[in-house]
């Protein structure tokens, strides 16, 4: 439910004093629209379906007006199913996004490298949002300190709340915050590693992972892991037209990659019987650890740089921090 229920999840966060965007719940179109008047701002407002939409559920508003129709898209035309047969409407946070990750065995936790994603379909952060369209890792303003303090205020709370009442969290808890002037607050949580940025997240990581993730499993004290000192990026290679309509079929590119030091993983890919073919909208992960971040977001791009215009990607990752809004 804490990722599966968007509406479970404020709930939660509001009984358990987590900073988070206020917030109204809607299963019909009066609701709605008494929440969207209530919880206006000059900043917008944000529309969510509650359920799980393949990141693709969450609808930034700039009026009043946009806001409505984001709703009965939801709630009327059920765009989305039944994950939207309850909204979430929240006021809009602007900042940057942090991905913070923690391996839980039900009662406490151990923290991974942070991590941040961009989810706008376009550079500079534009365009509609997708399920993450790129990363990098680490986050590097983010100190130690910094992290564990932000860990107590978002993790902790939660799988303490889920312990008292019976369902104690074993696994990852990744929690979506936002970073604003105003300080930080959690936009979601997930029951799961987070897509992309898990891709540059793992390779970074030192020791036996797996002893890790036995240990949660098992309700057993969690030893944390050492980490690479290396920057890794992960840039997303899509369908052009992803998140809206797209091709399928598409034989993959052949992409030149330079050293031991750059990884690809497959996403959206099937095998058609004589060669592996597109599948969905986000298709290729292509990952790069180096000394710096910028150098291993150029090893990436150089590696993409003869792709076809059937292809999509952001020319930005790992060169600017992600600005984002929701």
């Amino acid at each position: 439910q804490i990722e599966g229920s968007k509406a479970f999840a404020k709930q939660l966060m509001a009984e358990e004093g987590v900073p988070t965007a206020d917030f109204s719940l809607g299963t019909t179109i009066e609701e709605a629209d008494e929440a969207i008047e209530r919880l206006w701002l000059p900043e917008g407002i944000v529309v969510k379906a509650s359920g799980a939409a393949l990141g693709k559920g969450a609808i930034v508003c700039d009026s009043q007006d946009e806001a409505r129709r984001a709703a009965r898209r939801m709630l009327v035309d059920r765009e989305f199913g039944e994950a939207g047969a309850t909204i979430v409407v929240e006021q809009r946070l602007n900042g940057r996004e942090l991905s913070l990750f923690a391996v839980c065995n039900g009662q406490d936790y151990v923290l991974l490298p942070t991590a941040q994603d961009y989810k706008r379909a376009e550079d500079g952060d534009r365009g509609p949002n997708t399920g993450g369209m790129g990363a990098f890792s680490p986050v590097e303003d983010i100190s130690d300190e910094t992290l564990q303090d932000l860990a107590e205020t978002f993790i902790r709370p939660v799988i303490k709340r889920l312990a008292k009442d019976g369902t104690p969290y074993i696994g990852t808890l990744y929690a979506g915050l936002m970073l604003t002037a105003d300080g930080p607050f959690a936009l979601e949580y997930n029951a799961r590693f987070g897509d992309p940025e898990t891709q540059c997240v793992l390779p970074r990581l030192k020791g036996d992972f797996a002893r890790l993730l036995e240990s949660a499993a098992g309700g057993r004290p969690m030893a944390p892991l050492e980490t690479d000192s290396r920057h890794a990026v992960v840039v997303v290679v899509a369908a052009r037209g992803y998140p809206g309509s797209y091709p399928k079929g598409l034989p993959l590119p052949s992409l030149s990659l330079a050293g031991d030091n750059m990884l690809v993983f497959h996403a959206g890919t099937r095998f058609d019987g004589e060669r592996i073919v597109s599948a969905g909208g986000r298709v290729l992960n292509v990952v790069c650890l180096a000394e710096e971040r910028a150098k291993a977001a150029a090893a990436i791009y150089e590696a993409l740089a003869d792709l076809g215009e059937e292809w999509h990607y952001r020319k930005d990752i790992g060169r600017t921090s992600a600005r984002m809004c929701s």
